[in-house]
């Protein structure tokens, strides 16, 4: 393996040619990029590319950070022999390097140390200094099915159970027996916790907290490619397997499920968790720049309005700043337009506490909905409360009144803090047709059915939680009928007669406040990169219209046979849609 330092100076973030992946340092200041044929070594948060390692092209190639300041661990693997080289990054020079006769493969890293398995030498732990590498003998009782770090220790699938280890002493610290067998094959954590994926449920990821509290289980859309964390960050960064959309999970439950979609980034390939003078998510795609999506954990959540609401939770930037920062995710049109912006929230806004997706709710909806939602659970069948968001959610999706129970009673185990509701349950609400998937919730998107379990979909859940949508800024007030009519509390998209386009540049949450007026209620203006049928089925839920920027290498893709809105940037592509025009 060869090194080799390039510019310094390069400006441009850097644009992988080959399949990448993703090692970040723990200190979230340097990532490797890695090809088949080379690692770049960028900088954060810049993502300028500023030295590349030569990788043997004929070897399974593994890459890992290590040690403070970081250095960078990197394992070739052949058929019957594995090298393994300590790097540093900010030279040109190999600084040790170890050998083994037999093939291993990375397990994780913690701190100066990393763990390496293999059939033969079984499991070993290597130790990084500024000057040496050296092995030892991992004296687990077996081999490690896979591993990862938590805290300041790395966490190790043993048969049942995970184990907690500190690599620096080679001694286990405490272990978590798994409630059923399962076949693990991702594995991090923090201090407090330990998340998991198993092949058994690949669309899930369970939490299993060291202090023996429940245990609980996150479900994702879709089943998931890569997990990407860090030992001292609740956040997990996910690659969904059939969409390549990047999702973003808070362990702790602070905030909920989040889809991210990184400016110039179609279909995420590869994504590292960020944590340290910045916290957010590096992705990365073939042929396309690496960037960095900032992330808040501690901001609160935004206040409801009916104006502009923030795509990123973190306090506005100035505008000088968005135009510096390599990094930003905001586009110069929205520099050009941000005193708009801050003029039209300052004299909308409303304070927190007085704004609601449900303001027309008995301030008792929840607490009715949460003993009934006992009572059916204990045996009872009484009457099901009477509620305005319940009623909005069954109007909105076009549902027959028999299911108005079934949402009910979906979202009141939400409440009461079960895991979805079993079907006999559905059942004696609902009937079996409803209840086994074969009805109006799985057809309309409602439920989701899995493991003998029937859930509210997350898009339901979080309109009932008042919780702002994944896909897009929601400008307007939910479900409105159009100005001067009145109407039951449905979807702004029935004021559509169908898909329409609009002609107009400048960032889309401003395109959609221009619109708001004439076409009344809401308006959920897609983020960047956000699937078009996606946005849609959220939009839906939160009595919306969808409305997203169209390029003319998204024609194909456009569902331009649901009512939607369309905006492009010229008339050419306004004709090539061949769509009725909003004005």
């Amino acid at each position: 393996m060869g090194v080799a330092a390039s510019s310094a100076s390069a400006p441009t973030r850097y644009a992988p040619t080959d399949k990448p992946r993703i090692a970040v340092a723990g200190d979230g200041t340097l990532a490797a990029i890695v090809e088949p044929a080379r690692v770049a070594i960028v900088e954060l948060p810049s993502c300028a590319k500023f030295a590349e390692l030569a990788l043997d092209g004929d070897a399974h190639n593994e890459v890992v950070w290590v040690g403070a300041p970081p250095r960078l661990l990197v394992l070739a693997r052949h058929v019957q022999h594995t090298t393994i080289q300590l790097v540093d990054p900010f030279g040109t020079r190999t600084i040790a390097d170890v050998r083994f006769d037999s093939a291993l493969r990375l397990g994780g890293a913690v701190g100066a140390t990393a763990l390496v398995l293999g059939a033969q030498e079984g499991a070993v732990v290597l130790a990084a200094t500024q000057t040496s590498l050296t092995s030892h003998p991992f004296p687990a009782r077996a081999l490690p099915l896979v591993a990862g770090a938590a805290g300041e220790h790395l966490v190790v699938a043993l048969g049942g159970g995970i184990e907690e280890w500190d690599l620096h002493g080679r001694l286990p610290k405490r272990r978590l027996k798994l409630a059923t067998p399962s076949t693990i094959t991702a594995l991090g954590g923090t201090e407090r916790t330990v998340w998991l994926t198993c092949q058994e449920r690949p669309d899930c990821i369970d939490v299993l907290p060291f202090d023996r509290s429940a245990p609980s289980t996150h479900d994702l859309p879709e089943a998931i490619a890569h997990v990407a964390s860090h030992p001292r960050s609740d956040l997990v960064a996910c690659i969904g397997a059939s969409s390549g959309r990047m999702w973003v999970l808070d362990l702790s439950g602070r905030t909920g499920l989040r889809m991210i979609g990184p400016q110039g980034i179609d279909r995420v390939e590869a994504v590292g968790l960020v944590h340290g003078t910045i916290s957010g998510v590096l992705a990365a795609q073939t042929k396309k720049p690496v960037t960095v999506v900032s992330l808040s954990e501690t901001a609160p959540a935004m206040p409801r309005t009916n104006t502009l609401e923030r795509v990123s939770r973190s306090p506005r930037p100035r505008s000088d700043t968005l135009a510096s920062d390599p990094t930003s995710v905001h586009t110069e049109a929205e520099v050009a337009y941000g005193t708009f912006r801050e003029r039209v929230r300052a004299s909308t806004e409303k304070p927190a506490e007085a704004t609601s997706y449900w303001p027309d709710a008995s301030p008792a909806w929840r607490d009715e909905l949460v003993s009934w939602t006992r009572a059916v659970l204990a045996g009872d069948l009484p009457p099901t409360p009477a509620s305005q968001p319940i009623d909005a959610i069954v109007l909105r999706h076009e549902l027959l009144q028999q299911n108005y129970a079934a949402v009910a009673l979906l979202y009141g185990s939400h409440l009461v803090g079960i895991d979805g509701a079993a079907p006999v349950d559905i059942a004696r609400v609902a009937g079996w047709h409803e209840a086994l998937g074969r009805g109006d919730l799985y057809a309309r998107g409602i439920a989701i059915f899995a493991n003998s379990r029937v859930r509210l979909a997350p898009a339901l859940t979080s309109v009932l939680d008042e919780l702002p949508p994944l896909t897009g800024v929601l400008l307007g007030a939910p479900g409105a009928p159009p100005p001067g009519q009145d109407g039951p509390i449905g979807s702004t998209a029935r004021n559509l007669l169908g898909p329409c386009s609009l002609v107009a540049q400048g960032p889309l949450s401003i395109v959609a406040e221009a619109v708001l007026p004439s076409l009344g209620g809401a308006i959920l203006a897609a983020h960047d990169g956000v699937d078009p049928y996606e946005l849609i089925y959220e939009a839906r839920a939160y009595g919306a219209a969808p409305m997203v920027r169209v390029t003319t290498a998204m024609l194909e893709r456009v569902p331009t046979h649901l009512p939607i809105i369309l905006v492009v940037d010229d008339e050419q592509t306004a004709e090539a849609l061949g769509l009725p025009r909003l004005n």
